[in-house]
């Protein structure tokens, strides 16, 4: 089954409750410092590697999400009678052929769900002519992208419809990097999850803040420190990591987290963990190279069943 978000009559609570289900998904009851950790690659069959979210804006239009419960990464989305996966990474592929067997695809979008691959792309637009359509997306989609790409109920209400409409590659992108910071990031940090939760109560939009980017930018690196000094039996971690500070352009210092007894971890600021395989390339789904976006579990397969369509590529 998929976890349900509609933002018709959204409420905080309801969009928490949400958050929390997807976290529950994503995971198969293994934790680190009492902080739930995503399977490895090697306990997960092809069969229970995916789960999904149907986000529904005020119009009641629905995209489904497909989301690698590795890694939360969002991997793809569904709607109608179609379906458009992302590309994956050469060196470390998710079997999205199995991604959504029971629609057609409209071939492979022309990027990866990483923020660098999102940000090459919407880079490599603006060095051509773009047509009138594509021209409100590139204002919202130039470097860096998510200091410019507003996040809210209204971005999320937006994304979906340009997920649907799915006029050209350059809006999917846009609307792309709005789910996978407010399901998969806000997943992983509840810090990013009161930012949306305030912004549901108040109807405003927001941008990122110094320290959202900096916790999107980090998952993979907080992720290998907390699970490695926990796995050695120490308290410290190899080596410290610096979030900035929200207010960073006021001259407000970093955060720097350095045990698994600092305030950051035992408040549980973050809530998912990167799975620590020893070959872990770093790669975070917002992050330099990105992905984001929440991975769920195993519990979560059961819709997608059937004969698996052809596939069209690029």
């Amino acid at each position: 089954m998929s976890i349900p978000f509609t933002l018709i009559d959204a409420t905080p609570d309801s969009y928490s409750r949400f958050i929390d289900q997807l976290r529950a998904r994503l995971t198969f009851g293994t934790t680190s410092q009492g902080i739930r950790v995503l399977p490895p690659s090697r306990q997960v069959g092809n069969n229970a590697r995916f789960i999904y979210v149907d986000l529904t804006n005020y119009d009641g239009v629905t995209v489904t999400i497909g989301i690698d419960v590795v890694n939360a990464y969002v991997m793809g989305y569904e709607q109608g009678e179609q379906n458009y996966p992302l590309q994956t990474l050469p060196d470390d592929p998710a079997p999205v052929e199995l991604l959504f067997p029971n629609t057609r695809s409209a071939g492979e979008l022309p990027f990866t769900g990483h923020y660098a691959s999102l940000g090459e792309y919407a880079r490599r637009m603006q060095n051509e002519q773009p047509n009138r359509r594509d021209q409100q997306a590139l204002n919202r989609l130039s470097n860096p992208m998510r200091q410019n790409i507003g996040l809210g109920p209204s971005s999320l209400h937006s994304a979906i419809d340009m997920l649907e409409r799915a006029a050209t590659p350059l809006s999917q992108a846009g609307a792309i990097l709005v789910i996978i910071q407010m399901v998969s990031e806000a997943a992983r940090y509840p810090y990013i999850e009161r930012q949306v939760r305030e912004s549901i109560q108040t109807g405003n939009s927001f941008l990122p803040d110094p320290r959202m980017l900096s916790l999107e930018n980090n998952w993979s690196n907080l992720s290998r420190q907390i699970m490695g000094a926990t796995r050695a039996g120490r308290e410290s971690f190899s080596t410290s990591v610096s979030l900035d500070d929200a207010y960073q352009s006021h001259g407000a210092p970093p955060l720097v987290v350095n045990s698994v007894r600092d305030s950051f971890i035992q408040d549980m600021e973050i809530a998912l963990l990167l799975h620590d395989r020893g070959d872990d390339r770093g790669t975070d789904q917002g992050n330099d190279p990105e992905n984001c976006t929440p991975g769920p579990s195993g519990s979560g397969i059961g819709r997608r069943g059937g004969k698996k369509p052809r596939r069209q590529h690029e």
